[in-house]
């Protein structure tokens, strides 16, 4: 998931607008943890963006993403960028 989302709508309030973007995002995280794992995989890992537009972004965990979010709508930011990738772990050792 690589998306702008619009903090501002003009015919919503800021904070149903806020609860919406979570949301999506959780739905998403959930909707990426049930697809199937390779067979050389124990789970999902996510690799995560947040910033004003995709060249400003910094790097977080997950469950770092809502906060940001609610970071960005203290400081009245009209929009934000998220980027999620989801990867196939495996905790498996390798042999050398």
């Amino acid at each position: 998931m690589k998306k702008v989302f619009q903090l501002v709508e003009s015919n919503k309030h800021r904070d149903r607008t806020l609860e919406a973007i979570k949301s999506d995002i959780r739905k998403y995280l959930k909707r990426e943890r049930k697809k199937k794992l390779p067979a050389d995989a124990t789970y999902w890992e996510f690799e995560c963006r947040f910033g004003k537009s995709d060249t400003e972004v910094e790097e977080l965990l997950a469950p770092e993403i809502i906060t940001a979010l609610d970071k960005a709508h203290s400081e009245e930011w009209s929009e934000c960028y998220v980027e999620i990738i989801s990867k196939p772990v495996s905790t498996k050792e390798e042999s050398i």
